[in-house]
């Protein structure tokens, strides 16, 4: 066989083991905020929340033009707005302070138990971004935000280390998703802009185009950073 299609087929097969990889992590991430999205929804249905009572959005996309940003689930109640992260890491540990912009994952590698480690985007530092963008885009004011980062791997928290101040920050597995809902939404507290920031945020859910818009301007960043 000619040298020519053998490189052929290896970079054929290269490329095909790559998009397979990336189709298998965009899946898997996409399965973690549907399951994530599927507790919300039982815990508001079995506490008869009534639709009038709360607004549930997932992939909820804001731009302005120097920002853009994509918020995995919203969920806003009479009491708390949850802006929530979900993340799919399946393997390894993190290791961090809670208010560093990037984190350290680890893993070990290969049957000799090798460790090797990369810097990650922390999900802490991230959701963060995302609730000040929140603010400034509806001009909010209100105290009762909260971020929660939930995980969607069993045993990833238990394996992680986290040290360093949480403010308003909630971390999870998804199977404890619920608990987090129960000790918050039974607090004696009310979210005043209830109704206007429901109709505001609903409006922005569906505008067209702006899927499209975010993944343009997220390739042009990663681009820039080098990533």
């Amino acid at each position: 066989m000619p040298t020519w299609i053998i490189l052929l087929l290896v970079a054929f097969l290269f490329f095909a083991v790559v998009g397979w990889y990336y189709e298998r992590q965009r899946k898997s991430g996409r399965e973690g905020e549907e399951n994530t999205l599927r507790i919300i929804k039982n815990f508001l249905k079995n506490n008869n929340y009534q639709k009038s009572d709360y607004l549930l959005v997932s992939n909820l996309i804001l731009q302005k033009t120097y920002y853009n940003c994509e918020i995995d689930i919203l969920l806003l109640t009479r009491k708390w707005i949850y802006v929530i992260e979900v993340k799919d890491w399946r393997i390894g540990k993190l290791k961090g302070n809670f208010n560093d912009e990037y984190l350290e994952l680890s893993y070990e590698v290969g049957n000799r138990g090798w460790q090797e480690s990369k810097w990650v985007y922390s999900p802490f530092f991230q959701n963060e971004i995302h609730i000040k963008r929140l603010r400034s885009y509806f001009y909010l004011s209100e105290p009762n935000i909260l971020s929660v980062v939930v995980f969607y791997s069993p045993n990833f928290l238990e394996r992680s280390k986290f040290w360093g101040q949480k403010n308003k920050l909630e971390l999870t597995d998804i199977d404890n998703i619920g608990n987090i809902l129960v000790k918050y939404e039974s607090q004696e507290t009310k979210l005043s802009s209830f109704e206007k920031l429901r109709g505001k945020i609903g409006k922005e859910a569906v505008i067209p185009n702006k899927t499209k818009n975010h993944l343009n301007w997220s390739r042009s960043v990663r681009e820039r950073k080098g990533l």
